[in-house]
């Protein structure tokens, strides 16, 4: 009975939360203000006209959801989530700025504006992972190697459980900090392999938990790459070293 009722009460609830569209037009109309408009970019579905406040407009093209949240005046857009690297990357190319997402519950779409929302945390992931060389934050431990002059691993934070090591059965996070010194096309990927001891631990990958990948870099763009690896078990004690680049 207990298991039944926090599936009925728990799981689905928020499972629906997950997926439904509704709470973010609900956080769109809690924010906006008198005379705010809300644009609909590829959203299936006609969500707006059941749960949206106000005039609503659906943009068909990226270039017209730029011109729209290019405006001077605060410009609301429900998005695909799937679709928030393009976009933001297209809007910081133009504004300088990344893209605030007021509201990333739903799994499927997000709610972008313009301009910062005071009292209201940026849900925008990118915004703590890609940074302008100015405003990057310094590595823990300095690497400065270059790939082809394309692209430089600045350095490396390590975050292990114990101080200077990590055990067998443990986890530990390592965040790369790279800098694209031109833009990179293609689908390269980060191979990262952990040997030492007559063992490999493969930490393959795209950037950002796989959401912001090599072609999206732009030249003097910081990314930092954060993975959380865990050591096998039946790993033996010993040195460790990573050895880390790119393929396509």
């Amino acid at each position: 009975v207990l298991v039944g009722a926090y599936s009925a009460f728990v799981f689905h609830p928020a499972l629906s939360a997950h997926f439904s569209p509704r709470e973010v037009y609900d956080t769109y109309n809690e924010l906006r203000a008198e005379g705010d408009e809300l644009a609909e970019y590829r959203v299936s579905g006609r969500a707006a006209a059941y749960y949206a406040e106000g005039e609503t407009t659906d943009v068909r093209s990226q270039d017209d959801l730029l011109s729209w949240l290019g405006e001077e005046s605060r410009r609301w857009a429900v998005i695909p989530a799937d679709e928030l690297a393009s976009v933001n990357r297209a809007f910081r190319q133009r504004a300088g700025r990344h893209l605030f997402v007021a509201d990333a519950h739903s799994a499927r779409v997000l709610l972008v504006t313009n301009r910062d929302v005071e009292g209201r945390e940026n849900e925008n992931f990118i915004a703590n992972a890609v940074f302008s060389a100015e405003d990057a934050p310094a590595p823990q431990h300095r690497v400065n190697g270059r790939f082809d002059e394309r692209i430089e691993l600045v350095g490396y934070d390590l975050d292990l459980p114990q101080r200077g090591y990590v055990g067998a059965g443990q986890s530990f996070t390592v965040t790369w900090h790279w800098k694209a010194l031109q833009r990179v096309p293609g689908s390269y990927k980060i191979f990262l392999h952990v040997d030492g001891a007559g063992n490999r631990l493969n930490g393959d990958h795209d950037a950002v938990e796989e959401r912001y990948p090599v072609r999206l870099w732009d030249e003097g763009d910081v990314v930092l790459d954060r993975q959380t690896l865990t050591v096998p078990a039946n790993y033996r004690p010993g040195s460790y070293t990573f050895f880390i680049g790119f393929y396509a």
